[in-house]
C-alpha cells in the first residue's frame, strides 16, 4: 500500500516532519451500480480496512515515526 511506499519512504524520509496522516476515503455502498466500470469494491468490510490499516501504520510507527489513519466513510445511506 502507499502508506509505506509513498508516506513513509518517501514523504516522511527526507523531511524535518516525524508524524503522518494516511487519510482514505471509503465509498463503497450497495447504491453503486455493479456495472459501473468505475466500482472496484474491497472485498473487506470498513472495519476490516481499518484494522488492517492501523495495524500496518503501527509497524510502521517507529525510529521517532508516528503513523495514523484515518478513514472517510463517504458511501451513500
Amino acid at each position: 500500500m502507499a502508506m509505506d511506499t509513498q508516506l513513509a519512504d518517501r514523504y516522511l524520509k527526507d523531511s524535518d516532519c516525524n508524524n503522518g496522516l494516511y487519510l482514505v476515503g471509503w465509498f463503497n455502498c450497495d447504491q453503486w451500480d455493479n456495472k459501473d466500470y468505475r466500482k472496484k469494491a474491497s472485498k473487506l468490510n470498513i472495519d476490516e480496512l481499518m484494522k488492517l490499516l492501523n495495524a500496518q501504520a503501527a509497524k510502521l510507527s517507529q525510529n521517532d515515526i508516528n503513523m495514523k489513519i484515518f478513514v472517510i466513510n463517504t458511501s451513500l445511506r
